[in-house]
């Protein structure tokens, strides 16, 4: 006012709404009543990615009933007797479920949560089985030429057979059956997404990647 020795200041006018706010002093915003729609967005596998795995699956597939095919075919063939025809074929099955693992492990949406929960829990049973196939009848082998090894060192003839060994693959089988069946019904795996990167300013993840 006159004789004050002040001044006067213009101000801009503004309106508040339901859209505007003001920040903190960190940068952050007020969370108003309504919040405007988010925009987040969620990482998949591309489609090129999944097509190359389905490949290859499909090719291990192949190979695996292939030459299982094979082995049943020549079972009496005098080498592949030598071989054992049920230790060849177990490794077969295995590789087979191994492969066959990357189709729970593609999928994604637009799968329904359901389908997505039951990929997530057959895809470490379809693993497990085919490593522990796999390995069994590389083990059950081992200990096959281990046994005729040891009957040669002394005098007398001693038929090991297939039967013989396949303790050590009932054992591992009936343990990790065991710890899948205990895992999926105290603890199953499901199908979620995970927040990645930064928020936007009220707090909510722009971006998120999915994963069981």
């Amino acid at each position: 006012g006159k004789g004050g020795g002040g001044s006067w200041h213009s101000i801009h006018e503004f309106t508040f709404s339901g859209l505007d706010y003001s920040s903190y002093p960190d940068g952050r915003a007020p969370q108003p009543l309504v919040l405007p729609p988010g925009n987040p967005t969620v990482e998949v596998i591309s489609n090129e990615a999944r097509s190359f795995g389905w490949v290859l699956c499909g090719i291990s597939a192949l190979l695996s009933l292939g030459f299982a095919i094979w082995t049943f075919l020549n079972r009496n063939n005098e080498i592949v007797r030598a071989s054992q025809p049920i230790f060849l074929g177990m490794l077969c099955l295995g590789a087979l479920l191994i492969g066959c693992t990357i189709i729970p492990m593609s999928l994604q949406e637009p799968v329904s949560q359901d389908g997505l929960d039951a990929a997530c829990i057959a895809t470490p049973w379809l693993f497990s089985f085919g490593f522990i196939v796999a390995f069994s009848a590389l083990f059950s082998k081992t200990m096959r030429v281990n046994q005729i090894f040891r009957t040669r060192s002394g005098h007398s003839r001693v038929a090991v057979k297939a039967r013989d060994v396949m303790k050590p693959f009932i054992f591992l089988f009936v343990a990790n059956l065991a710890v899948l069946i205990s895992w999926t019904i105290f603890s199953p795996l499901t199908y979620y997404y995970t927040p990645k990167g930064p928020s936007d300013n009220f707090g909510r993840p722009r971006h998120f990647y999915s994963t069981c």
